[in-house]
């Protein structure tokens, strides 16, 4: 798909569109799922660190990704051009920030985050992304993390249901 193919879909066909290319990039073994860290580039990419993601995403030989990294590298290869800086160095640029929230809204950011890295308990689950989860969707994110003990799996698991809901992630 073409960054204009993508401008032209409706938000939830984007969140669709980005679920999937995560799925493939996850079957290329270019993203591995990582709790604990956004977009962690292994040595092999290092050359990469300074240069636009939608212009370089192919040459990525593996890189550590959460829910939310692998879904702003995946919104990067459509959308806009970052640098791959943006993205790794312990969080995101104000810029990536501000391109993860032209396709994902702060709920889905926030149960995203919480299902991946099991902040359903954690007092932090309560305030992800400027969105306060409510005790309900807590406990859907912790159930969900127990559901997907493989980081892999959970990271699978949190695409297909966007998928297939439509572009909306519902744990």
């Amino acid at each position: 798909m073409t960054p204009k193919q993508f401008k032209q879909l409706t938000k939830a066909e984007q969140r669709v569109a980005v679920a999937k290319d995560v799925l493939a990039q996850i079957k290329q073994e270019r993203y591995v799922a990582k709790t604990s860290v956004y977009v962690e580039l292994s040595r092999s990419n290092e050359d990469l660190e300074e240069k636009p993601v939608k212009e370089n995403i192919h040459k990525i030989k593996k890189c550590k990704v959460c829910a939310i990294g692998s879904t702003i590298l995946s919104i990067a290869k459509f959308k806009n051009t970052i640098d791959f800086d943006d993205v790794t160095n312990g969080g995101f640029s104000q810029r990536a920030d501000s391109l993860l929230g032209t396709v994902f809204g702060k709920k889905q950011l926030a149960l995203m985050e919480a299902c991946f890295e099991s902040l359903g308990s954690h007092p932090y689950a309560r305030n992800t992304y400027n969105y306060t989860l409510p005790l309900e969707d807590r406990t859907k994110c912790i159930n969900f993390y127990q559901d997907y003990r493989s980081q892999t799996d959970r990271l699978q698991a949190i695409m297909r249901n966007i998928i297939k809901n439509e572009g909306v992630f519902k744990p």
